[in-house]
């Protein structure tokens, strides 16, 4: 039974890291006693499940580098076969003290061929732990659970020094789930936003073609958002080319643009363009913050939608959003095909100009419309003045959007407040 603090800590944090890879976890696991009075036991064993009758995994925590820590090694590989099948491997940990010691040393070479590895903690070897069990669970299963791996390894037992997103980045190059791990990473880089440029670098890496995103915008729209999202944290020239350079690429490859004014193809795509394009270019200036000309582009897309049809209903969520875009960007054609639109219909409530629906076939769109006086938006300078009043400055980081978009399809019902905020925050006088 272990005294010191060190050692205790390392023992949760251990028990824990188990659970969350899916392992069947036993303190004080007895081992055969050959003969002895009272059998000596390992202080951590990892189940592949409750009913297996050997562990796969074991764990020796010592507070200090002592005499008898070769005992520890020694139970655990001197019981006959029939008696205790050998475990896959045993992580010998020391909690404290460097690794230049003899002790150590001996250890290394008479077990090494053993399955064995001996980590000094104290001398900055806890994420070279934490990896070496990656790699040998991934010879176990080829899955893990990334937010939970993640939260296990922040826990307050571990070393300080623990690299957590080293370990994450060497359980995704196992190929271990990898087609979550970006969809984890957003989700976790929301409350913790060290992680934020871990997204950037997969997604540059092309990662996203390769995660199946559960939303609708994840699906349709998870590359020009993070592309958005990269060219707003961009610090240099050419990353800011790169990510103006896919977003273009993203509206038109040459065989077809993802916003135009297509209608009549697929009701699915119309539903696209007359309820979610707008507010995802509100979001995508939002968060590439007004940078890059693919913006603009995409702006000018959505007038050519609007153009295109008559004056309706159907129609109007999508000027008054392009009205907050256009003038976002300075864009004057834009803004004025979107005013001409509502100018058709006899102008909209204020409120609603400056707060539309988050979608057009929002249940108390109708109803918001029917409100008086109803105007008509008549100057970009005066639109901007007024549209600064309904919406302050943004709360929180500018990824929260773009992240919640990807991994929240309830998002897409009350993103206008957030969306609108962001729009404006990025927005110069």
């Amino acid at each position: 039974m272990h005294r010191a603090p060190a050692g205790k800590g390392l023992i949760r944090a251990i028990v824990n890291f188990g659970r969350a890879l899916g392992y069947h976890v036993v303190t004080e696991h007895p081992l055969p006693s050959n003969g002895a009075r009272e059998a000596p036991a390992v202080d951590v064993a990892w189940f592949g499940s409750r009913k297996d009758p050997f562990p796969l995994m074991l764990f020796e925590v010592e507070s200090t580098a002592s005499n008898t820590m070769a005992n520890n090694a020694l139970k655990v590989f001197a019981p006959k076969t029939e008696a205790f099948e050998k475990p896959l491997f045993l992580f010998h940990v020391v909690a404290s003290g460097g690794s230049e010691s003899t002790r150590l040393d001996n250890l290394r070479q008479a077990y090494g061929s053993h399955n064995y590895r001996i980590y000094a903690i104290g001398a900055g070897a806890v994420t070279d732990l934490a990896r070496d069990v990656i790699s040998q669970h991934r010879r176990i299963r080829r899955s893990l659970q990334y937010t939970a791996l993640f939260h296990a390894l922040k826990s307050p037992d571990w070393p300080r020094e623990i690299d957590t997103l080293a370990v994450l980045q060497h359980a995704r190059s196992t190929g271990l789930s990898r087609s979550t791990y970006l969809g984890c990473t957003l989700d976790l880089a929301r409350a913790h936003p060290e992680l934020a440029d871990e997204v950037v670098r997969v997604f540059n890496e092309g990662e996203f073609v390769h995660h199946q995103f559960r939303t609708y915008l994840g699906n349709r729209c998870a590359e020009p958002i993070l592309a958005a999202f990269a060219l707003g944290r961009a610090s240099s020239d050419d990353e800011v080319r790169r990510q103006n350079d896919r977003l273009l690429r993203w509206q038109d490859d040459g065989v077809q643009k993802q916003i135009e004014p297509s209608f009549g193809i697929d009701r699915g795509y119309d539903d696209f363009l007359l309820n979610v394009a707008a507010p995802f270019v509100a979001l995508a200036v939002g968060s590439a913050a007004r940078r890059g000309s693919a913006l603009r582009e995409l702006c000018r897309a959505l007038s050519r939608v609007l153009a295109r049809l008559r004056p309706a209903r159907e129609g109007i969520n999508l000027a008054v959003w392009l009205c907050h875009i256009a003038v976002a960007l300075g864009d004057g054609h834009s803004f004025d095909i979107a005013t001409q639109y509502i100018a058709a219909l006899g102008g909209v409530p204020e409120a609603y100009l400056y707060n539309p629906a988050p979608l057009a076939d929002d249940q108390e769109f109708p109803e918001t419309l029917t409100a008086s006086p109803c105007v008509i938006p008549a100057r970009m300078t005066s639109f901007s003045d007024a549209a600064r009043l309904h919406h302050p400055a943004a709360n929180g980081r500018r990824e929260d959007n773009a992240f919640r978009a990807l991994i929240d399809d309830n998002f897409v019902t009350e993103w206008s407040k957030p969306v609108l905020q962001w729009l404006w925050s990025t927005t110069e006088r």
